[in-house]
Order: C-alpha cells, then structure tokens, then sequence
C-alpha cells in the first residue's frame, strides 16, 4: 500500500469519526450550526478517500459543498446578526466549484500529473483558504469581543483553539496548490502529501477537542478557575454572541 493510500485512509477515518460525533451531539444540542460544521467533516471525508479510490465527479462534489456548508457554519455562527463578506465567499466558492468539474473531466483523460489537475487543485486550495480563514478570523475575533466577559475560561479559549485549527487548515488549503507539481518528483510528494495529512489530523483533533469537549479538556482548561454564582452557565455560540453585543 503507497504511503498515499494509507494517509488518506487515515484522515478519512479520522474525519468520519470525529465528524459523526460532532453532528450527534449538536443534534442533541440543538445546535443547527454546528451540524453543519460536522457535515463538512465528513465531505472532507470522501474528499480524501476520493485520492486513492476514483470517485470522478462525486470528489468534486463533495469538496464542493464542503466549502459552502463551511461558510454557512460561520454565516450562522458569527454573523447570523450582522453584515459579513458571507455573499462574496459563497459566489467564489460556487464559481470555483463550477470551474473545477471540467477540469476534473478534462484531467481523467491525461496522465496524471496535469495541468488541468493543477488548476483543479488551485481553485479548490484557494476555496479552502477563504472558507478556513473566514471562520479562524471569526473565531479569533469573536474571543476578543468575550474575553472580559463573566465566562469560564473553557468558553473563551475554546474560541482561540478553533480559530488555530482554521489557520492551520488554510494552510493546508495552500499546499494544495502545489499538490499536483509535488508529483513530479518523490520527496516532493511526500512532504506535500505528509504536511497536508499532519495539518488534516491536528485540526480534527482540536476540533474534536472544541466541539466534543470532554470532561478531561474541560477541567484542564479550567484549571486554577473558581466558579462564582454570577457565572453565566455554559452557552450555545449564538448567545454567546449576542451577549457580547450587548457591551458593544
């Protein structure tokens, strides 16, 4: 088995699983924006179970709507009530998903590596770079408008370890770029492919991490934390939004 085959194997596990998770609980939550966050989790899985199986035009598909159920999450997440580039980043990642399908058509018919392989992965590594970089910019902003709120330090940090995971998959997005030059050469293949599939597993943890919460990471988090009565008690993402509004 190539070391290709067993990557993707890998994050399509890790992303299944995580992803499955993550949808159960904000299903019982009541948490609609959540679940499509756990949605994008598992596209991404047949995103990368599509690099060793061939998926055809079902690849596109799925990566596709991953990057608009990505810019829902952070349209309902973060600017559910106020203006955001949510409009643009959705026209750009629609028009990116249109562009890619011909190209995807155009490079099964060449040996691959191509160029219509390259532009493919251009436009969706550029797609997955808005799409994660949106909500990491969010994430990291909405922490700074509740930092000073009355919140167990779990709440808050929450936000900043999210924020990560979103820069780190947007650069995961820019190696994608260079995915398919990558082939040309062994080494290059492996670094590429290696650093792509260790940025995939880390955000799947701390998104595990984030949106799971165990107790464990929870207490650990907390640690060295004295609860008051005048805590507020543990919030969905859009009252913690409106709350900080509030002092705005």
């Amino acid at each position: 088995m190539s070391i290709e085959a067993i990557l993707s194997i890998t994050l399509t596990i890790f992303y299944v699983i995580v992803g499955l998770l993550i949808i159960f609980k904000a299903y019982k939550a009541n948490k609609t924006n959540v679940i499509y966050f756990g949605i994008v989790l598992l596209l991404n899985a047949v995103t990368y179970i599509g690099l060793i199986v061939p998926l055809g035009l079902i690849q596109d598909v799925t990566r596709g709507w991953s990057m608009i159920f990505a810019l829902i999450f952070t349209k309902l997440t973060f600017y559910q009530n106020r203006k955001g580039p949510f409009l643009i980043f959705l026209l750009i990642a629609i028009i990116a998903w249109i562009l890619e399908i011909p190209m995807s058509l155009l490079s099964a018919t060449m040996t691959d590596p191509n160029i219509y392989a390259f532009i493919g992965n251009v436009l969706f590594g550029i797609t997955l770079m808005i799409a994660a970089g949106w909500f990491s910019f969010a994430s990291f902003e909405a922490h700074k408008e509740i930092k000073s709120l009355d919140l167990e330090p779990f709440q808050k940090k929450r936000y900043t370890l999210f924020g990560t995971s979103g820069a780190l998959l947007a650069f995961g997005g820019f190696l994608f770029i260079f995915w398919t030059p990558a082939k040309l050469d062994d080494t290059l293949t492996l670094v590429v492919q290696g650093t792509v599939a260790l940025v995939s597993v880390i955000f799947v943890i701390i998104n595990y991490l984030v949106w799971i919460s165990p107790e464990f990471f929870k207490r650990y988090l907390n640690r060295g934390y004295k609860k008051t009565d005048s805590d507020e008690p543990e919030l969905s993402e859009e009252e913690i939004m409106r709350i900080s509004k509030k002092g705005d």
